[in-house]
């Protein structure tokens, strides 16, 4: 996943102080929200808005949380340890991790967690709506790559056939009533392609629960946002130019996840200078050559949008542009091999140009 920078200044200043003596005159000429009126008159009106953040290196990548408001440093903290927790839960490596006891026990019935089942049905589901984009059965190709705990390398055309053999539909089987999941014998599961944005959105539901209205979760590139930012104003993300370079824009969220599938992270080049990414094509067990550079998903769900960005990357523009007309529950930026950028309909007003664009923009009908 390609990594997205918050542009957005951080914190705000209260308005100006709503004087007691004229109480409702000033706090309607100022502007003060209720909140800030109780906080004013009981004397603490130059008090800043408390704000924490936490950066820890989890799943893989380094990520950062940072939150405001009331209570903002324990909620941090909360947040830091339940992000750690789900790494250690999904994990494709760690021992007793649900995946490596699901990988290390294909064959037969697993019992795993609620949150890896729901995990597992979510990616299931989009497999089957992406007519194959998404496929969570690909660590055997994975590891051939060399993307997952190995040395890259570009394997045989026999080797990947392979491999190929022992991923798809059919592969993992779920019970969810009974919590069980099965692999048939010899397949295995890698979650990368899910288990941030799906994480991004537990969390964030766990700290809106507890009064959070204000939060910005960057888990290595995956944002999640709660709410918009202190003074009212939304989330601006940066979405890097995936041939390097300065920004090619921002995009404005709120409550919003925005979630990027590119070429420029995960990869490596042979001695030819051929460059092979870590997104497969499960059609092919080769990085998947769409046409597109980068695949940017903002959804309200976390864990859509990081499903969706892999799939719509592996689909390429003309159908990842009519899978969205199909549904509209999601906006997207695509960028071609060509620097061509396309956007859908209700980024217009939330997508700003950055100095790494350096054509017009499409907007898909």
């Amino acid at each position: 996943m390609i990594r997205l920078q918050n542009l957005a200044a951080q914190g705000a200043g209260h308005l100006a102080l709503c004087l007691l003596l004229v109480f409702f005159t000033a706090s309607l000429l100022a502007g003060c929200l209720p909140e800030q009126m109780n906080r004013m008159s009981s004397g603490d009106a130059s008090r800043a808005p408390e704000e924490a953040s936490e950066e820890f290196f989890a799943m893989d990548t380094k990520m950062t949380v940072k939150v405001y408001g009331e209570g903002a440093p324990e909620a941090a903290r909360e947040a830091k340890e339940r992000l750690q927790a789900l790494d250690a839960l999904w994990s494709v490596t760690r021992e007793g991790s649900d995946v490596e006891r699901l990988n290390s026990g294909a064959g037969e019935a697993i019992a795993l967690s609620p949150k890896t089942m729901r995990l597992l049905r979510m990616s299931e589901e989009v497999r089957e709506e992406t007519k194959g984009a998404l496929d969570v059965t690909l660590a055997p190709l994975l590891q051939l790559w060399g993307f997952t705990g190995g040395v890259h390398r570009v394997p045989t055309a026999e080797e990947i056939e392979a491999a190929r053999a022992l991923t798809g539909a059919g592969k993992l089987k779920l019970d969810e009533a009974a919590g069980m999941a099965r692999l048939e014998k010899g397949s295995s599961v890698e979650l990368g392609a899910v288990a941030k944005g799906y994480a991004g959105e537990l969390v964030a539901a766990e700290l809106k629960s507890r009064g959070v209205r204000s939060a910005l979760l960057d888990l290595g590139g995956n944002i999640e946002t709660i709410g918009a930012r202190e003074d009212g104003t939304p989330w601006r993300v940066g979405l890097r130019n995936p041939f390097g370079g300065a920004l090619l824009g921002t995009v404005a969220v709120a409550d919003a996840a925005v979630v990027t599938s590119a070429i420029d992270q995960r990869f490596f080049t042979d001695e030819a200078g051929n460059r092979y990414w870590h997104i497969l094509d499960p059609a092919t067990g080769k990085p998947a050559a769409s046409g597109l550079a980068s695949a940017t998903v903002v959804a309200s769900s976390g864990g859509r949008a990081d499903a969706l960005s892999t799939a719509l990357f592996v689909m390429g523009a003309d159908r990842a542009a009519a899978f969205w007309r199909g549904r509209q529950d999601f906006e997207m930026v695509l960028v071609g091999m060509d620097g061509h950028v396309q956007i859908t309909p209700g980024l217009l007003d939330r997508f700003s140009a950055g100095e790494g664009l350096t054509g017009e923009v499409e907007v898909i009908r």
